[in-house]
């Protein structure tokens, strides 16, 4: 098909380079995978896409707080 997704990972930056770049532990870890809307004008595209980052988000923000 033709669905296409944008791909949100988290980083854990306070890591060496060598460290973070291993295939058996990388550093990165995927969150979500947000689904591109192509269909409506910009603002709607643009609200959709906000509504996924603080619905992904919500949890980290609470535990950082």
């Amino acid at each position: 098909g033709d669905l296409a997704a944008y791909v949100v990972y988290l980083s854990i930056r306070n890591l060496r380079a060598s460290t973070r770049h291993l295939n058996e532990r990388p550093g990165l870890i995927l969150l979500s995978l947000i689904p591109i809307v192509k269909e409506g004008d910009a603002i709607i595209r643009g609200r959709i896409f906000y509504y996924y980052l603080v619905t992904i988000f919500k949890p980290v923000k609470q535990i950082c707080l």
